[in-house]
């Protein structure tokens, strides 16, 4: 059994980027995998309708970051694969392609209409809630669903 710790980060957006940044800028050496629903390098959504479909404007790419960032910071995009369940006991995430095991989670997509039971827990959806409830043993930010 490896003792390489793997960070999964569900989300291939801003928030997951940064988070993968920061993890590599502050000195993590484990393992990093970004989940990406869509296919390709992770591109700026806000720019979007402005000055990419722009009427008038030359289209040009609007990527989050180069190709060069993964393979730079050793981080890996699975691009195109979206995350089906999270088994919670047993640290894995099942995705489209096969599966992974993380010893840290991070979920940075949206919460409604998506990240619910069908994970095997729900996000704490504000600072109040959270407060107002016991820490799990992921570190307080999932509540388990009834079984």
């Amino acid at each position: 059994m490896s003792t390489e710790h793997h960070v999964v980060i569900i989300g291939g957006g801003q928030a997951g980027l940064q988070v993968a940044d920061t993890l590599r800028t502050e000195g993590y050496e484990g393992k990093i995998h970004v989940i990406a629903e869509e296919s390709g390098l992770p591109y700026q959504r806000p720019p979007l309708s402005k000055d990419y479909l722009a009427p008038g404007k030359e289209p040009a790419p609007l990527p989050l970051r180069g190709a060069s960032f993964f393979e730079d910071k050793s981080v890996t995009l699975h691009e195109g694969v979206q995350a089906l369940a999270i088994d919670l006991a047993e640290r894995k995430v099942k995705l489209t392609e096969g599966s992974l095991d993380y010893d840290h989670l991070v979920y940075t997509g949206p919460i409604d209409g998506f990240f619910d039971c069908r994970f095997g827990a729900l996000p704490y959806r504000s600072l109040e809630f959270e407060l107002r409830n016991e820490p799990t043993p992921d570190g307080g930010f999932l509540q388990p669903c009834a079984q």
